[in-house]
């Protein structure tokens, strides 16, 4: 997933990149973010999945920042 930063705005302070779930198998694989986020720019937030079991598997990438409307949050399913 891509995390952008808009334009004009101020730099973004990134605190934490985390994995709320519910069955398990969900990682950050990668991320190209770092700890801040210049307005007009943006990175990579990449997830896998590898579930351990079968069954029903859910989670969400909890982003939390300095932006006031944080933790911002992206369902998995």
């Amino acid at each position: 997933m891509t995390l952008s930063n808009p334009s004009g705005s101020g730099t973004a302070t990134i605190a934490s990149i985390l994995i709320l779930q519910d069955g398990g198998g969900f990682s950050v694989a990668s991320t190209t973010c770092g700890a801040q986020l210049v307005g007009g720019s943006s990175c990579v937030i990449t997830v896998e999945f590898n579930p351990s079991a079968l069954g029903y598997s859910s989670g969400v990438v909890m982003i939390t920042d300095n932006a006031s409307n944080s933790p911002q949050m992206v369902d998995l399913f």
